[in-house]
């Protein structure tokens, strides 16, 4: 628990890394970034990310990163890339050619908001499946509908974790 208030919900093992970026070389726009650890591990990878939370935990209280034990009342979390403030309906500003990264987004209708806002092409979405702990019915179904799965990855896993990376393109785009 403590890894995962301090870094992310997914484990950035290299392989996981690699993979992100190899289907990402126009960008990444994140959504939900919480401290900005992956978009910190693609940036080092060469890939551009813009990174937003709702609450940057740098600047917000943000009870996703905050560890059990430390006391952030005269300080705020360490974030590892900078994160903006932003929700869902940042996605809608993602660069030309950035894909829509998404890592564990809540049990909540933010990454379906995300996914109807954003324009491009790309989606990358980091978590457990339909009926799992991350997302909502409506992104499920919105990707069910208009996005085919062109790539998938099991990354290391944080234990008790049960999540994929799964990469999907708009139908009508050239996988």
């Amino acid at each position: 628990e403590q890894l995962v208030h301090r870094y992310a919900w997914a484990v950035t093992d290299p392989p996981s890394v690699a993979f992100v970026a190899a289907h990402c070389p126009g960008g990444v726009i994140e959504i939900g970034a919480g401290r900005g650890y992956w978009a910190w591990q693609l940036v080092q990878r060469g890939i551009p990310v813009v990174a937003f939370d709702a609450a940057p935990p740098d600047e917000y209280p943000n009870r996703w990163c905050q560890e059990k034990g430390v006391n952030y009342k005269n300080t705020r979390p360490h974030v590892y890339h900078r994160v903006l403030l932003g929700e869902a309906d940042m996605a809608a500003h993602a660069p030309e050619g950035a894909a829509l990264f998404l890592c564990w987004p809540p049990m909540s209708s933010m990454a379906h908001a995300a996914l109807r806002h954003y324009p491009g092409d790309t989606v990358v979405y980091v978590g457990e499946s339909n009926g799992g702990c991350t997302a909502d019915d409506g992104f499920f179904a919105a990707l069910e509908a208009g996005w085919a799965e062109v790539a998938e990855h099991r990354p290391v896993q944080w234990s008790g974790i049960h999540d994929w990376i799964t990469v999907y393109r708009r139908r009508g785009q050239p996988t």
